[in-house]
């Protein structure tokens, strides 16, 4: 995909959202919670099965185009489990949609996928031993052969995801190798505390050990393979962050849950009243906006850093977000 083809989708979005007038661009959509992984730190796939059915999905994709969403990132769950997959992202290929697959990489990919979505998020937090003590039933060889068929499509960028714990930390350089190798970049995140990060406190970072990686992921000999900003991994590991000024979600962002509720926030609950097809898009939007939030002391989701500081037009994080789409 082009430079300019990236800018003509996203641009006009920030250019309103600059201008003070909040407008959907990115759409975060939830398309199951069901997951053939049991990461250590996620208590997602012990949600209820209730995905939306396909003719909802299909019309909220709709109307969330005609509301001004130009780029859809589907997440889980694992949403390659879901049979009907395929349609979904065609449906948003035909509306023009620039779409971003976050998947475990343990599934096939078929080809058609691999035509209409060029952005993917791989989930991994290391060598074969921290993948199968942090992250068990993602299984390390399935996910270096999808990321090898990724770097292999001329069309394609690859994320690795990583959840940034004591293990991943001791194992950052062969990490950030497995990054150069697979022509990926690496996109750190803390433990969400609403995805069942305590399950995991023996390996939760301290102030001290967050510091250190902080220091050895800037310093890493390797920082071109890491997609965070510096001002996005000192949000994220410093121990006294700056607050981000506006969240992105609201403004120029917001998540649809698999069972249609709005959300604006991975640390709060979704606006459980608000459901789609209850409401319709533009109406569950102007809810989120509705209470959006500012001064965030402190965002542990890498992508809303990012999304902040692009929207108050960071340099460096426009750059490098700019660099994942290509």
């Amino acid at each position: 995909m082009t430079h300019w083809a990236v800018l003509s989708r996203i641009a006009p979005g920030f250019v309103l959202s600059a201008a003070g007038r909040p407008v959907p661009l990115v759409l975060g959509l939830e398309v199951t919670r069901r997951c053939n992984a049991s990461c250590s730190y996620c208590s997602v796939c012990e949600a209820p099965d209730d995905d939306m059915p396909l003719e909802v999905l299909l019309s909220l994709l709709t109307e969330a185009y005609a509301a001004g969403s130009r780029i859809v990132s589907f997440s889980g769950g694992e949403p390659l489990l879901r049979k009907d997959i395929e349609e979904i992202i065609n449906h948003a290929f035909c509306l023009g949609f620039l779409i971003r697959l976050n998947t475990n990489g343990t599934l096939p990919i078929s080809d058609s996928i691999m035509e209409k979505v060029p952005l993917y998020d791989v989930s991994l937090d290391g060598p074969a031993e921290v993948q199968q003590l942090t992250r068990p039933g993602a299984d390390f060889e399935r996910v270096k052969a999808t990321l090898e068929r990724l770097r292999r499509h001329p069309r394609v960028s690859s994320t690795i995801t990583t959840v940034l714990t004591r293990p991943a930390l001791e194992h950052l350089d062969s990490l950030l190798k497995l990054a150069e190798r697979f022509d990926a970049r690496v996109n750190f995140n803390r433990p969400r505390p609403s995805m069942g990060a305590d399950k995991v406190e023996g390996w939760l970072l301290d102030s001290q050990e967050y510091a250190v990686a902080l220091r050895r992921i800037l310093e890493h000999p390797l920082r071109r393979r890491v997609l965070n900003s510096t001002e996005t991994l000192r949000h994220l590991f410093a121990s006294n962050p700056s607050p981000l000024a506006t969240c992105p979600m609201g403004r120029v962002s917001l998540r649809v849950d698999h069972d249609g509720s709005f959300n604006d926030c991975f640390e709060r609950p979704p606006l459980l009243d608000v459901r789609y097809p209850d409401v319709t898009f533009a109406e569950g939007f102007a809810r989120i906006v509705g209470r959006h939030l500012t001064n965030c002391p402190r965002c542990t989701v890498a992508e809303c850093v990012n999304t902040s500081l692009l929207v108050g037009l960071s340099p460096e994080t426009a750059l490098r977000t700019l660099l994942s789409l290509l």
